[in-house]
């Protein structure tokens, strides 16, 4: 939450969930490379964005490995030429997994175009208390959150306040089988968004007081979307806009949960249980 601080310091907006098709990251024509904020964009439609987390590595001394990843392209490793592990995407990032998250090695859910097992992330960006479909349709802007494509989020479009706004929240990597015997899409991987799951980097809140579904470690059908979710017993944490880091409880009222995660509801939530 800090680097994502220091970011919107140097850039006065934070980082989008991810890069996309418009807004603070345009895609261009891969034959005319230009710059938008600082940042290439890419021709590249349908394929694998980059998020959050990337744009923030050189405010995590990560630099070495932020010059590594060619903005200008997806970041597929069948794509950059990139053999079985050598792929930036691949590389674990100590700051970027809870010491409580006990899975092991890269994520066989989220592997690379050649094999390689992309490195997971404990850690992903709230987009609000809509559902991705809503957010995607542009419905409900009142329960919008600080994270979504090519977003641009500033202070100011936290009206409820930024030690109101849920930022950043925990995403445990547990691999369960579903009833037919699949691997669950659940988890999240640091690179960014892998074709259409943006769930791999984004989390959404309850969409109202009785969405039980989306509540703090739920393990409903859409545990996949759930932006608190983790190891520790009896609740998750989470990060708010003002840099504060809060555990909330499994517990916690579900009204109150939603108006953390959107930014602009009207709503002051006040203490956090």
């Amino acid at each position: 939450m800090l680097a994502a601080l220091n970011f919107e310091s140097a850039r006065q907006f934070f980082p989008p969930a991810w890069n996309g098709q418009k807004g603070a990251f345009l895609p261009v024509p891969s034959d005319s490379p230009s710059q938008m904020n600082g940042v290439p964009g890419w021709d590249h439609r349908f394929g694998n964005f980059y998020g959050w987390q990337v744009f923030i590595l050189p405010f995590l001394e990560q630099n070495s490995l932020y010059q590594q990843i060619d903005l200008t392209r997806g970041w597929s490793q069948g794509d950059l030429g990139l053999g079985n592990g050598t792929a930036p995407s691949t590389q674990e990032i100590p700051a970027y997994r809870c010491p409580s998250d006990v899975a092991e090695g890269g994520h066989t859910r989220y592997s690379g175009s050649s094999g390689e097992l992309n490195a997971r992330t404990s850690y992903i960006m709230s987009i609000g208390s809509a559902s991705f479909e809503d957010r995607q349709s542009q419905l409900l802007p009142e329960l919008w959150g600080v994270g979504w494509e090519d977003s641009k989020t500033t202070f100011a479009n936290m009206s409820d306040g930024s030690s109101n706004t849920l930022f950043i929240g925990e995403r445990d990597n547990e691999e369960l089988l579903t009833d037919s015997g699949a691997v669950d899409l659940h988890g999240a991987i640091w690179i960014g968004r892998q074709g259409w799951k943006r769930y791999v980097m984004a989390g959404e809140g309850p969409e109202n007081a009785t969405d039980v579904e989306n509540a703090p470690n739920a393990k409903g059908s859409r545990r996949a979307f759930n932006i608190a979710a983790s190891f520790h017993p009896g609740g998750a944490t989470v990060a708010l806009g003002d840099g504060s880091v809060r555990f909330i409880s499994d517990d916690i009222s579900l009204q109150v949960f939603r108006n953390l995660n959107a930014m602009a509801d009207g709503a002051v939530v006040g203490e956090i249980r």
